[in-house]
């Protein structure tokens, strides 16, 4: 097809001829491999399955979180009510919630413990859904109230 040039003056030429043709062999043609896509198409899958994941992490957390911030605002107003004197400062429970006295329904359970200093006693309020004794409650609080019985016992001595 090609001439070979012979001679000391045209040897760039020679070398341009020579380097434009390629063999078939080594073309290669252009786009991907089935290959190429099907490694990309299971990389793109295993990132929507961690992404999904994640997700339905976080939306399971904000559940979870908005439960116990309901359960929590639950116990504050059963110690308000103790504070007014609307709830005796006694065990009782676990007690099921209706609509009207909570967002949804809930159990309330007190526990009325003795403390080192005889005139104050410690109110533990727990709040869940059921309130099983396997299950660990939705909230928890305690506060220290004055014990009844050392308030009744001071008014009895100073009459």
């Amino acid at each position: 097809m090609h001439r070979r040039i012979v001679g000391r003056h045209q040897p760039e030429r020679e070398a341009v001829m020579l380097t434009t043709e390629q063999p078939y062999f080594d073309r290669r043609p252009s786009g991907f491999t089935l290959l190429e896509v099907i490694l990309a198409i299971a990389i793109l899958a295993l990132s929507l399955a961690a992404i999904g994941e994640v997700v339905r992490s976080a939306f399971g957390n904000a559940s979870d979180a908005a439960d116990g911030l309901e359960a929590r605002i639950v116990a504050e107003n059963v110690l308000d009510q103790i504070k007014c004197g609307e709830i005796e400062i006694a065990d009782s429970g676990p007690t099921q919630m209706n609509q009207n006295e909570a967002f949804s329904d809930w159990a309330v359970q007190l526990l009325v413990e003795p403390t080192a200093v005889e005139e104050l006693v410690q109110v533990r309020v727990l709040v869940g859904r059921t309130l099983d004794p396997n299950e660990r409650p939705a909230c928890e609080l305690v506060r220290w109230f004055q014990n009844p019985d050392s308030v009744v016992a001071a008014s009895a001595t100073s009459s």
